[in-house]
């Protein structure tokens, strides 16, 4: 009798079944409604290439994964995270982004995503420090598809770049 009443949700304490819906809806709640998950969560799933002729760029594009407030970097592919008509694409600036300080405004990539090719054109590029980013503003969703890709910069110093690269696109 007494493993019976264990079993009963009848005869939980209230908290322990506070504790437990709480943890439900927390767990099956999206991230993209939380915000960054408090799990390391992959978002955006994505099946894509990034082509850029003019530094000869082809990378596979992975999804972004958070893990807690921060996005992983991959090692050497270009992660996503899509907002939208936003995308935004980062990776290392010693793997696969380390030609991108040699864009110029007017550069063209393609992004094939799903067997579906867009083109996009730089007509902006930043380097600004770490502590001025605003992922928010870097990610939020735009009328009219457009891309940001991230990479560090400047001279490495305790393990940390100091600056980060932003190049801005626009389909064209």
């Amino acid at each position: 009798m007494r493993l019976c009443r264990k079993l009963n949700p009848f005869y939980w304490a209230r908290s322990t079944v506070i504790l437990a819906l709480l943890a439900f809806f927390v767990l099956a709640i999206p991230p993209y409604l939380l915000g960054f998950s408090a799990f390391a969560t992959t978002v955006n799933p994505v099946n894509a290439t990034l082509k850029i002729p003019s530094i000869k760029l082809s990378a596979p594009v992975t999804p972004a994964i958070i893990n807690g407030n921060e996005l992983q970097t991959p090692e050497q592919s270009v992660a996503s995270y899509t907002n939208g008509n936003k995308t935004f694409l980062f990776a290392h600036s010693t793997t696969a982004f380390q030609n991108l300080p040699d864009l110029q405004i007017g550069d063209q990539l393609t992004y094939t995503k799903d067997n579906q090719t867009t083109t996009y054109q730089i007509h902006h590029i930043e380097t600004i420090p770490v502590a001025d980013i605003s992922m928010s503003a870097l990610t939020a969703n735009t009328a009219h598809p457009t891309m940001v890709l991230m990479t560090c910069a400047g001279q490495k110093s305790n393990n940390q770049y100091p600056l980060r690269l932003l190049i801005y696109l626009s389909k064209i």
